[in-house]
């Protein structure tokens, strides 16, 4: 996987003559992975208080949505001292969005 940010991720003698980088932290995946995440990110993150720097992976994938299902209020959720006032929340904020937009919101 190609690592995004500073093509190096060890160093050593950082300020001297004998200073030396090298790309040692790679990461391997299979191309099964890459067609579920098809835009995966490695990162190189730049860190001062390590000769190593970290790799952050970030497995981003294309939202599923889910089709079918229909809303189904839940008398439980009566009981929550928080839902009337998580559901005027969410419906005064979001006057521009659809019924449907509202209900998955909350």
């Amino acid at each position: 996987m190609e690592l995004q940010g500073y093509r190096y991720t060890w160093e050593r003698g950082h300020g001297t003559d004998q200073w030396i980088e090298i790309k040692l932290d790679r990461a391997l995946v299979s191309s099964s992975f890459l067609q579920v995440f098809t835009e995966a990110k490695l990162s190189n993150l730049e860190v001062s208080t390590s000769d190593h720097s970290p790799l952050l992976f970030e497995p981003v994938s294309i939202p599923m949505t889910v089709t079918g299902r229909r809303f189904k209020f839940e008398n439980a959720w009566l009981r929550d001292p928080m839902c009337g006032e998580i559901v005027k929340d969410v419906w005064s904020s979001n006057q521009e969005k659809t019924l449907k937009e509202k209900i998955v919101r909350c």
